[in-house]
């Protein structure tokens, strides 16, 4: 097994807002825990990313992770068609300058569209880039996948947060989309 090392797509660290008040999870907890079960490096998100907003997420996920060699930097991205997020000019700058080797999106949490008319743009300068693309099923539809996957042949989709109870459409996605992936650290099966 010590030959064997594992690439994390699928952590966060930050502080999250429960029921019972401001739950923080240390990032250097994360890579503590990280590097019992041979996880060599992670692709992080921020919980800022998700709840803050995807802007000043980014920012902050890349300030806390600079010059950490156990973390690459995500970016948050979100229609470049209002205010509410950068052009696509300076997110090529952003991914540039930080290295950024992930995107991930929210769409519903961030309450936008992930249809083509909305984020078209973005899925082919991610396509482009060679960027992949993590999603939840809890934020996107099998259809709204289906699309994406459609559009941009070879973007990289990789699908989070699955269990036994979306087996058809993820099998049937993947019999489909040979850069359609599933991410398994949290994939529950039927007992």
């Amino acid at each position: 097994m010590e030959n064997i090392y594992f690439f994390d797509c699928n952590c966060s660290f930050g502080k999250l807002k429960t029921g019972s008040g401001l739950m923080s999870k240390d990032k250097d907890t994360i890579i503590e825990i990280m590097k019992k079960v041979n996880i060599k490096k992670a692709i992080p998100t921020h919980t800022s990313q998700k709840f803050l907003g995807a802007k000043a997420g980014n920012e902050i996920l890349v300030s806390e992770v600079k010059n950490d060699d156990f973390f690459v930097p995500s970016v948050t991205v979100m229609p470049n068609s209002s205010d509410e997020f950068i052009s696509l000019e300076k997110l090529d700058t952003f991914v540039i300058k930080n290295g950024v080797k992930l995107a991930n999106m929210f769409p519903k949490t961030h309450g936008f569209s992930p249809a083509e008319w909305q984020m078209g743009d973005t899925y082919s300068y991610l396509e482009k880039k060679g960027i992949p693309l993590l999603i939840s099923i809890s934020e996107v539809t099998a259809d709204e996948i289906h699309s994406i996957l459609s559009n941009h042949k070879s973007l990289k989709v990789i699908c989070k947060g699955a269990s036994f109870t979306n087996d058809m459409k993820i099998m049937r996605l993947m019999e489909l989309f040979e850069n359609f992936y599933l991410e398994t650290g949290t994939y529950h099966t039927c007992d």
